[in-house]
C-alpha cells in the first residue's frame, strides 16, 4: 500500500490543481496512474532537463494540463498566473 502525503494548494473555478509531494516516486506514481485513466497531467521533477521543465510549465500555463504534480523542491519559484 502506498501512502501519499500531498497538499492541494488551490482549486480555482477553472479547476487548476497543483499537488506537492515529498518524493519523486510518489509524484511519478500518481502522474502515471492519472495519465492511464485519461487525465491530462503535468509532472515536474528534478529528473527532467531545464528545457523539459520549461515545456511542462508552458503547457500548464496554457491550460493544456489542468493538474500539475511536483515535489516541493521543484515547486519553488513556479510562476503560474492561475495559481
Amino acid at each position: 500500500m502506498v501512502i501519499l502525503h500531498c497538499f492541494v494548494l488551490f482549486i480555482l473555478r477553472i479547476k487548476v490543481v497543483f499537488l506537492l509531494f515529498q518524493t519523486r516516486k510518489a509524484a511519478s506514481w500518481l502522474a502515471q496512474k492519472m495519465t492511464e485513466d485519461g487525465h491530462a497531467v503535468a509532472l515536474l521533477s528534478g529528473e527532467i532537463t531545464v528545457e523539459q521543465r520549461i515545456a511542462v510549465l508552458n503547457r500548464f500555463r496554457e491550460g493544456k494540463e489542468k493538474l500539475l504534480i511536483t515535489t516541493n523542491v521543484c515547486a519553488r519559484g513556479i510562476d503560474v498566473e492561475q495559481v
